[in-house]
């Protein structure tokens, strides 16, 4: 009986620890895919803001030589 006890003391410390250990990996896993793409969405953006300047800077140049 005794040795039953342990063995499922064992078992639920096992899954507790199984538990924490992929809580862990799939948390850094998860932050390292946020902060991907958090640094691709401000690179997007830094291009359109760059492209619309360019445009605007062209426009109100022909707007001056006219």
């Amino acid at each position: 009986m005794n040795g039953y006890q342990l063995f499922r003391r064992s078992r639920i410390r096992l899954a507790f620890w199984y538990a924490f250990v992929m809580g862990v990996i799939l948390s850094l896993s998860g932050l390292g895919v946020y902060r991907a793409l958090v640094r691709f969405k401000w690179a997007y953006l830094e291009r359109e803001i760059e492209s619309i300047a360019g445009t605007l800077h062209d426009s109100l140049g022909v707007i001056r030589s006219v």
